[in-house]
């Protein structure tokens, strides 16, 4: 277990060293391998970034204050005003444990961060909430979902998590009056595995899952909820063209006719038949290749490619 107090923090240039050793930050450690938590650099340079970074450290600053102290104390002109995205946080996640921890910082072997809060879950016992605070318009779904859970793995290497039996990752999307508390997928063990082995080897790392977007997660739900329906229903409608097509062949029949119900449930004409006799010339490859080996081998071009599929994952 690593010793939390060697873990020292320089706020000016935003570095850490654990034990005198430099560790990269873990948005830093993400960003080598091609995982995006921030806006684009593009945006980096202009004062718009200077004023959210700005406005993001109050807000950062007045919920720790607020968890620390059970409230934010506005004393005159010496300290900024509550803002709305403080008040939606004391209203909507505040209350969701009895027990927040605020600004933790953690590290492993390879990394080092501050979670912006953790805490055990009051409805849901045995389990723990990790949540990242998200001032910007422009983050990065995946990217924050690996984030907080980089912050996981850290805060158990340190010895800094209560007993849990599970746990769930959260962003809130602090927006003002558009503030919203999203739920994130965490990575899969083997990408994370993967990942601190390609550290430890010195080798390249190559993604090999994503998490669904928040914008498709609904989407999925939806269609996957309704999978074994449609697979049924594909079953039945291949099983009743196939006996359809048979029963035109046996009484020498070329179209039938007969009414149906549409998918917008109006009363429609439906059919099924023949269609038209065509000749086409086919080129027949494997006859080609057998009878013409060295020919065919010369016109050969080998070509990479990858096959797009979808499916549920079989237990191990």
């Amino acid at each position: 277990m690593l010793d939390i107090a060697k873990l020292i923090f320089n706020s000016t240039n935003h570095t850490y060293t654990y034990d005198d050793k430099p560790l990269p930050s873990v948005t830093t450690l993400l960003t080598t391998v091609g995982i995006n938590t921030e806006i684009p650099d593009a945006i980096k340079d202009s004062d718009a970034f200077f004023v959210a970074t700005e406005y993001g450290t109050l807000v950062h600053e007045q919920i720790k204050e607020t968890v620390d102290n059970g409230e934010y104390k506005y004393k005159g002109l010496k300290k900024a005003l509550p803002t709305k995205d403080l008040k939606f946080f004391i209203k909507n996640i505040l209350p969701l444990s009895d027990k927040w921890y605020s600004e933790t910082m953690l590290c492993t072997e390879y990394y080092a961060g501050t979670c912006d809060l953790f805490g055990m879950s009051k409805e849901k016992p045995d389990t723990l909430l990790v949540v990242d605070h998200k001032t910007g318009t422009a983050w990065n779904e995946n990217g924050v979902s690996w984030q907080t859970y980089l912050y996981y793995r850290g805060l158990q290497e340190c010895g800094l998590l209560p007993q849990h039996k599970s746990v769930e990752f959260y962003v809130d999307d602090l927006k003002g009056e558009n503030s919203k508390l999203i739920k994130l997928i965490p990575p899969t063990e083997d990408d994370y595995n993967r990942l601190i082995d390609s550290l430890k080897n010195g080798t390249k790392y190559e993604l090999a899952t994503m998490n669904l977007p928040y914008d498709l997660q609904q989407q999925a739900k939806d269609v996957l909820a309704n999978f074994a329906t449609y697979k049924f229903l594909e079953k039945q409608y291949k099983d009743f063209t196939k006996k359809l097509k048979e029963a035109c062949e046996n009484h020498g029949v070329k179209e039938v006719k007969w009414l149906a119900y549409n998918e917008e449930g109006q009363l429609k004409e439906y059919r099924g038949y023949f269609t038209k006799e065509t000749i086409r010339e086919e080129f027949n490859e494997s006859d080609f290749k057998k009878d013409y080996p060295e020919l065919a081998r010369k016109y050969s071009i080998e070509k990479a490619y990858s096959q797009f599929r979808t499916g549920w994952v079989k237990e191990k």
